[in-house]
């Protein structure tokens, strides 16, 4: 499969590279800053992408099977502020309108469980951080959300808990609602995970969380 990442230059979207690359896949990285990526293979074609900027994500896409987001602000500042604002529901409707160009179906992008206003971790997590330093971050992924269940293509919203960067196990859990218990998720599962939704069907239109 032509597969297309935005995002790829994170630590999530780098796991999604590699395992794509090891199943078979032909994979277009798209990423702000080429020269800076440090992933070579025979089948990965990284180009210069902005999902702010929409002929950039049109060209990315072309002569495409699917699409795939791992995008994530960047993290600054010691109490962990992030930006650009609008980065999850400016940047979706590029890439949404850059898919019915190009006739591609078949969306696998990533949010958050604490995404979902049922959520409740526990520890600091929960208690600070998510009000505190998260909430413009988590509200602009509602938005995001929303644009996508707007949408006729065939999309799977991935909500993982707290990434963590421990090897891949491939014994993660997968629910419609996160809980108490949805405490982390390795970046390795759940990009095995976005890959598996690329043909399966048990999730398309919906938000599966998934967790450790």
């Amino acid at each position: 499969m032509k597969l297309v990442i935005f995002g790829a230059s994170g630590r999530t979207g780098r796991a999604l590279v590699e395992q794509a690359l090891e199943a078979g896949h032909d994979v277009t990285a798209g990423v702000r800053n080429p020269d800076n990526f440090p992933l070579q293979h025979e089948r990965l074609h990284v180009v210069k992408a902005d999902v702010f900027d929409l002929p950039s994500v049109d060209a990315a896409m072309q002569g495409k099977n699917a699409v795939l987001s791992t995008v994530g602000p960047r993290k600054r500042g010691l109490l962990g502020a992030y930006k650009p604002e609008g980065l999850y529901s400016r940047g979706i409707k590029n890439i949404l309108q850059a898919m019915q160009k190009n006739g591609i179906r078949r969306l696998v992008c990533v949010t958050a469980a604490a995404a979902d206003d049922q959520y409740t971790p526990q520890g600091l997590y929960g208690s600070i951080q998510i009000p505190l330093i998260w909430r413009k971050t988590l509200e602009d992924m509602k938005l995001m959300q929303r644009e996508i269940s707007k949408s006729n293509l065939d999309w799977v919203v991935v909500r993982p808990a707290r990434l963590s960067d421990y090897p891949r196990t491939d014994e993660y859990r997968t629910s419609l609602r996160p809980t108490s218990k949805d405490q982390r998720t390795r970046r390795t599962d759940l990009a095995a995970f976005m890959l598996k939704e690329l043909t399966d069907t048990q999730y398309l239109r919906k938000l599966p969380v998934i967790a450790d």
